[in-house]
């Protein structure tokens, strides 16, 4: 087995260094993804409250008020979880996962400096792969959660359409 071929390391470090920043990219997806979403649950907890009044008026019927009443509960309690696993899993600030200042302050060094070029690169075909161990499993993480985060939208949502329908046959007389 021969030694690494300078080219062929570059050619690596090009695809690890695309790789890291599309993992990137999918992590500002998801953020900007999820950031939707509470700003969509926002507004239909907006939506909520304006519905509050003719759920309290308890004028809905013996079938439309308890289902108003557990529909309106499982609705808010579902919005409420969607914000806050968008909030607390996904849009909360993390730990920086890149090159350290202190790797970067080497490259100043002259010992680093006198390196050829397939050294660096093989050092940061190293430190990508380092980087990309640290972003994919919380991407995958930010994934899960903002499904989550939209299954409980919906839920949200469904259970307040179900207020709206039976509050408008309520006032509509349908």
């Amino acid at each position: 087995m021969g030694g690494a071929v300078p080219e062929t390391v570059a050619a690596l470090l090009a695809i690890a260094t695309e790789a890291v920043e599309d993992e990137r990219e999918r992590g500002r997806a998801l953020d900007t993804k999820c950031a939707s979403l509470v700003g969509f649950t926002g507004l239909i907890l907006a939506i909520t409250g304006a519905l509050t009044p003719a759920l309290v008026d308890h004028r809905l019927g013996s079938v439309g008020q308890p289902l108003a009443e557990c529909s309106y509960a499982v609705g808010v309690l579902a919005l409420l979880t969607a914000v806050l696993l968008a909030l607390e899993g996904v849009l909360m600030p993390q730990k920086y996962r890149s090159m350290g200042t202190a790797q970067v302050a080497n490259f100043s060094l002259p010992s680093v400096q006198a390196q050829k070029a397939m050294w660096v690169h093989q050092s940061m075909l190293g430190a990508l792969k380092n980087i990309l161990a640290q972003d994919r499993p919380v991407n995958n993480c930010k994934a899960k959660l903002t499904k989550w985060v939209a299954r409980s939208l919906a839920v949200g949502f469904a259970a307040m359409a179900i207020d709206a329908v039976i509050i408008g046959i309520r006032q509509f007389g349908l």
